[in-house]
């Protein structure tokens, strides 16, 4: 796992910008040492003005001769790469079988994309199974090529004008280029108040893109550029009808050890996240198959007893026992959260509306601490086989509802209007439907487009005005209607979380967390064979009678003790319902919102009255917006330490 950054000035402008690039590139670089703290590496060519730049975090052939950036024979490509592809050796003898590449390394992966690249262009990415982001520049064609892997596992960004592009692995890394505004992109905005997270390719940061899954983008010298999407998980996917359960179970039960398998592929110690629940539990199963040793889990937990999560470390230390693994345990506090706040917050480049960001952290520090390099996580098992107790009652709303005529839905969006504003769901959810849209517009949801009006200043409105959270939702709606071979709910609703809320909110949690300890995280649930095998099979097999991941525990519950194989969901969250109501905390929001709303110009003066809000989701949503603002665009003058004192007296009650 790496860190990459670079620069294509375009002809016109050499002259102008040449002399301070390598600089620029260089010091993007230095900004992302936590990705890659083993090796650094630079190349470039000051005739074509392009400049790259390669942080390392060795993982697979730790030998110089892996190092990027790499260059082919006759130096007409070069690489840097962020990722690992698990295939590698596979397609390696393939490569060697030609007889036409001239290998300088003995097992290195990225030296396969390379000559992968070399021999079959870009229909390279046809063939790598992985995770990656990588630029490959070709001097034949004078262009550059950025890539993103197919579930967005890994991020990258980019800044284009009619001078040069610029990317990087992380958005910090950008804004070392001083021709980037440090500007809020007020549309992004808006729509990270109903999803989280700034849908692609928009980030919050105006000017600054991000590459979307599955895509490519070729930019040439001349300043011509051309996107792509070279892979869709409704495409992609191979229906698998009229076969009985047992098939069922085979073929995912085959893909899935399969997955994990390609996945423990390294030169450094690799471990396993366990919470005890059902993912990571069949993660550390089909992990410790066939391993001579004692595999390494970890797990975390919350000092404390709390209502909207109980540790789990009873359900852990059973699954680790069960496959006689090294089991590590780490509790963090109310106090911790609070200190990790400001580096959490900058870490993430965007607000993010999920806190569980920094238990993520904390637990790669426990795995880097205990000599572990690459962690296993179960990210995307819920979105493939329907593990929320919402999708439960969405489906059946959108199987049933759909019957209903609209005078019926109306009236129950009048009726649903009338709960408690804790949960509005049900009244948008008819709404939708009678509206002819689907009901379901992702597994996040925060302010309706409604509320929104009441906490956005008179200029944010004007300049918002129009705007909806149905424009986000309508082109993957498009997509699906047109490309989805299974065309069902739950088939929509895996495909809207896979292609937005899991790459650009899920993934981004776990790989800037992750990457701030120097850990590289793999996610084998997500492994693209495994996604088209599940995406193919019908969903009266996945949710059976709407029972969340039938399919899944039928074909995989031998692994495991009955006890973790029949729980229910409890995910994996941070209390933040009870510590966002900690004096400390509902003070530091009062504190951070209202001087976001003073200084920024975005919210109305009483938009702080959100931090006594008992919906703690959109507490959150506006303290990460607003410490993201005082990092990137303000003073950096609130001061989190202030309040320990009040947090220590206090923590106690809870």
């Amino acid at each position: 796992m790496c860190g990459i950054a670079g620069t294509l000035i375009f002809d016109k402008a050499k002259g102008d910008l040449a002399d301070r690039a390598e600089k620029t590139v260089r010091q993007m670089s230095d900004r992302l040492i936590h990705r890659g703290p083993d090796a650094e590496g630079y190349w470039c060519d000051l005739s074509s003005g392009i400049h790259l730049a390669h942080r390392r975090l060795s993982i697979v052939d730790l030998s110089d001769s892996a190092s990027q950036p790499m260059i082919n024979d006759d130096g007409s490509v070069v690489l840097v790469y962020n990722g690992e592809v698990y295939n590698a050796a596979e397609l390696r003898r393939e490569l060697e079988a030609t007889g036409k590449h001239r290998w300088k390394t003995d097992h290195s992966d990225t030296e396969v994309v390379l000559r992968a690249y070399e021999e079959w262009g870009e229909e390279c990415l046809r063939r790598l199974r992985g995770m990656f982001a990588f630029a490959i520049w070709d001097s034949r064609k004078r262009s550059l090529w950025l890539v993103r892997d197919r579930l967005g596992i890994k991020p990258l960004y980019y800044a284009l004008d009619a001078h040069r592009v610029v990317f990087a692995s992380e958005i910090k890394a950008l804004l070392e280029d001083q021709r980037i505004s440090h500007a809020i992109d007020l549309e992004a905005l808006y729509h990270y108040l109903t999803f989280y997270v700034a849908p692609a390719p928009k980030t919050v940061f105006d000017g600054v893109s991000k590459l979307e899954p599955g895509c490519s983008l070729w930019v040439s010298s001349r300043g011509e550029v051309r996107h792509r999407r070279w892979w869709d998980p409704l495409t992609a996917a191979k229906p698998l009808f009229d076969l009985d359960l047992e098939e069922y179970k085979q073929a995912v039960g085959g893909a899935l050890e399969e997955a994990v398998r390609l996945h423990k592929v390294a030169d450094v110690p690799v471990g396993v996240f366990l919470s005890g629940g059902l993912d990571s539990s069949i993660n550390a199963a089909l992990f410790a198959k066939g391993e001579p040793k004692p595999i390494r889990t970890f797990s975390l937990g919350y000092a404390g007893s709390f209502e909207s999560y109980r540790n789990e470390y009873e359900h852990a230390r059973l699954m680790a026992s069960e496959v006689g693994a090294r089991h590590y345990e780490v509790d963090i506090s109310p106090f911790d959260f609070l200190t990790f706040l400001p580096r959490m917050i900058e870490q993430l480049d965007e607000p993010l509306g999920d806190p569980v960001a920094a238990s993520i952290y904390f637990l790669s520090s426990l795995a880097k601490n205990e000599g572990v390099t690459v962690c296993q996580l179960g990210e995307g098992s819920d979105e493939l086989f329907g593990g929320y107790r919402s999708w439960q009652v969405l489906l059946a709303l959108q199987r049933y509802g759909a019957w209903l005529p609209n005078p019926l839905l109306r009236l129950g969006t009048r009726l649903g209007g009338m709960v408690s504003s804790r949960d509005v769901r049900p009244a948008l959810w008819l709404e939708r439907m009678s509206r002819g849209m689907p009901a379901f517009f992702g597994g996040a949801e925060g302010f309706t487009d409604r509320e929104k009006q009441g906490i956005l200043s008179p200029e944010a409105r004007q300049a918002t005005e129009g705007l909806s959270s149905w424009q986000v939702i309508k082109p993957f709606w498009e997509r699906f209607e047109k490309n989805a071979v299974l065309n069902g709910p739950l088939q929509w609703m895996s495909f809207l979380d896979l292609s937005f809320r899991v790459p650009e909110l899920l993934l981004m949690r776990v790989d800037k967390m992750t990457m701030a300890a120097s850990l590289e995280a793999r996610v084998p649930f997500l492994d693209h064979k495994v996604v088209e095998v599940v995406m193919g099979i019908p969903e009266n097999i996945r949710m059976r009678h709407l029972k969340r991941k039938y399919l899944l525990r039928k074909a995989m519950s031998d692994l495991l003790p009955v006890s973790i194989a029949t729980r229910g969901k409890q995910g994996f969250r941070v209390p933040i319902a009870e510590w966002l109501q900690m004096p400390a905390f509902v003070l530091l929001a009062r504190e951070a919102i209202s001087r976001f709303a003073e200084h920024s110009g975005v919210l109305t003066g009483t938009a702080a009255s959100v931090a006594d809000h008992p919906d703690k989701r959109r507490v959150w949503l506006l303290l990460a917006l607003a410490m993201w603002w005082d990092i990137y665009f303000g003073s950096r003058s609130i001061n989190v330490e202030r309040w320990i004192p009040l947090l220590e007296e206090t923590q106690t009650r809870f």
